[in-house]
């Protein structure tokens, strides 16, 4: 495994925190956002640009476990993020 990684997110805003990965975990680090969404796009995708009825709502931490390559993004709502991506 390779050390984490901190992402900066900002607010209302899709950022790719991992990218062709099939596990791991990321950690919201910052509590500042009411909440944060995340969506995932296999490898290679066309990212989200807008909220979409894709997105979830992630609380602490979200675990990956794909049989695909996927890339993850991220959204804080209303504040600035940042995550932890142990992958």
């Amino acid at each position: 495994m390779a050390n984490p990684v901190i992402v900066n997110c900002p607010k209302d805003v899709w950022t790719k925190v991992a990218t062709g990965i099939s596990t791991g975990v990321i950690h919201m680090v910052s509590n500042k956002p009411r909440e944060y969404k995340y969506t995932y796009r296999d490898t290679g995708g066309t990212a989200p640009t807008t909220r979409t009825n894709e997105e979830v709502r992630v609380v602490n931490r979200l675990v990956i476990n794909s049989a695909n390559l996927v890339d993850v993004y991220i959204m804080p709502i209303s504040d600035d993020g940042v995550v932890r991506c142990d992958l």
